[in-house]
């Protein structure tokens, strides 16, 4: 130790406030600096995952599709 207070403590506590610093710093540029052209909630145009949420879409069709058709089959099988 090298005097009455023990530095290493108040060097990890000033860092932890640095960091929580930078992280608030960074937080609010993020938060406030948007831009203003609000084209995502214009109604006429696609969502840039559109593309793939249909697809999703038609492969949850085609899962149900299959599962009918299992359906249907096993009951053919137990009327036999």
């Amino acid at each position: 130790m090298k005097g009455p207070y023990n530095t290493a403590i108040f060097t990890d506590a000033a860092a932890q406030i640095g960091k929580a610093l930078i992280l608030a710093g960074a937080l609010s540029l993020v938060a406030c600096g948007g831009d203003d052209d609000s084209s995502a909630a214009e109604p006429g145009k696609d969502h840039f995952l559109k593309e793939k949420t249909e697809t999703i879409d038609k492969a949850r069709e085609a899962e149900q599709m299959i599962r009918d058709a299992a359906e249907k089959q096993r009951k053919a099988l137990e009327r036999q």
